[in-house]
């Protein structure tokens, strides 16, 4: 059994530095001549120059899984949180219509659904901050994307634990470890994180998880840890988003930006290799003065 999981995260759909598709449509509101609003048609927002990177990116990640896909007997796709943009942080919004980031949420995820080989997506639960409280915007994408793909299974889920056919196990939720304050620190964090999951689980009885997939941070780490006879692996997921204000703020200033999706291969129940499909964007205005 051979099976390929795929992950992206934060795609943030809304923001105008986040993830958007060129094909998205949304309704264009005027008032008709009974004086009531109503959807008189449809029109696409121009991406802004941060979006066409991220989406060039998106095509180019797609194009690899399209050409791999078929040597997998499953594929599972896995969307780690923060589908949306939310309306806490509102400065970088494309549109101020809250249904309006549904609907790019949607378009965005149209590519994977339209993989043949995509049999089963997960949505993980994000931050309240981006999908207004309660996991809503993950329900709402989930309830669209099941209505138009009923053959697939979607389901959104606050903190997932999914055992494969071959026994593998996957432990995947948005929130977790910091990836590091420093360079020389980067994954440390993660590190004490998966230990205290191990030491849980084996003194609970339980086998730890293989894999543990977190994200929110934006930043990509893999680590693998030896511990009570296991082995097992933590990643943080890269973002599908650039820096807006508050992520200028909340990541203090970064020199780059590293963003895109991780694969994972899986064969007859061992881990056998990470892709990490990513392109880093430099964050720094340099100039000569």
């Amino acid at each position: 059994m051979r099976t390929l999981w795929v992950s992206e995260s934060d795609t943030h759909g809304g923001n105008k530095f986040g993830l958007m598709n060129p094909a998205v449509e949304l309704d264009e509101i005027d008032v008709g001549e009974d004086g009531e609003e109503e959807v008189v048609g449809t029109y696409t927002p121009t991406l802004t120059q941060a979006q066409k990177e991220l989406w060039a990116l998106r095509e180019t990640n797609m194009t690899t899984l399209q050409s791999i896909a078929a040597n997998y007997d499953k594929v599972i796709y896995s969307h780690n949180g923060d589908v949306t943009q939310g309306i806490k942080h509102p400065a970088a919004l494309v549109s101020t219509r809250q249904a309006d980031q549904i609907s790019i949420a949607v378009s965005n995820m149209v590519p994977l659904m339209e993989l043949p080989e995509t049999k089963t997506v997960r949505f993980a639960s994000g931050t309240e901050a981006h999908n207004f409280g309660q996991a809503t915007s993950d329900i709402l994408v989930e309830k669209l994307l099941s209505a138009m793909y009923p053959e697939k299974n979607i389901k959104v889920r606050n903190h997932g634990f999914a055992t494969l056919e071959d026994g593998f196990t996957v432990d995947y939720g948005h929130h977790g470890p910091h990836p590091g304050t420093r360079s020389w620190l980067m994954g440390n964090v993660a590190r004490f994180y998966l230990r205290d999951i191990m030491m849980n689980r084996i003194a609970a009885g339980l086998r730890p998880p293989d894999l543990v997939i977190r994200s929110h941070f934006h930043t990509p780490i893999w680590e693998t840890l030896r511990y009570g006879g296991f082995t097992s692996h933590i990643v943080i997921t890269p973002s599908m988003c650039m820096v807006d204000d508050h992520t200028l703020q909340a990541v203090r200033s970064p020199e780059s930006v590293t963003c895109g999706m991780m694969a994972f291969d899986i064969y007859d129940g061992k881990l056998i290799d990470l892709y990490q499909y990513t392109k880093s964007f430099s964050m720094l205005q340099e100039e000569k003065l």
